[in-house]
């Protein structure tokens, strides 16, 4: 008995790490289109990809919630049956090769997907990313 349920726990976490790892593909494969736009015919090596992480929707993004003024005024009600959502992802990419203007060089990046990872919404630059979600 212990046995089966064991392996229905393993199954189960094993499920949400292969999403995990199907949905880091899709915004790999979609940051190395953004890298091919931006580096034409040149030749870039992506050298690590870290801080894969989804954007969640919080009470400003639900309409009812956001109607009110003061965070303190909502009912706890609308509080506790609010439910998160996936509304995008976030990875962070450092290759060598041109940036946005151009440049070579080792280059660091923060790209933003939609909640399907069917589309990169943005490309931003930088030297520091941390990421609070």
């Amino acid at each position: 008995m212990i046995k089966k349920w064991l392996a229905k726990v393993f199954d189960m976490s094993s499920g949400k790490n292969e999403d995990l790892n199907e949905n880091q593909r899709k915004a790999q494969l979609l940051s190395r289109k953004y890298l091919d736009n931006l580096n034409k015919q040149s030749k870039y090596d992506i050298l690590e990809y870290s801080d894969f992480r989804s954007v969640m929707t919080d009470y400003g993004d639900d309409p009812v919630i956001a109607s009110y003024n003061d965070e303190a005024l909502i009912p706890n009600e609308l509080k506790k049956n609010f439910k998160p959502q996936i509304k995008g992802w976030v990875i962070t990419v450092v290759y060598n090769g041109k940036n946005e203007t151009g440049k070579n060089g080792k280059h660091k990046y923060l790209l933003a997907f939609n909640s399907d990872l069917s589309k990169l919404i943005t490309g931003i630059e930088t030297t520091s990313v941390n990421i609070h979600i």
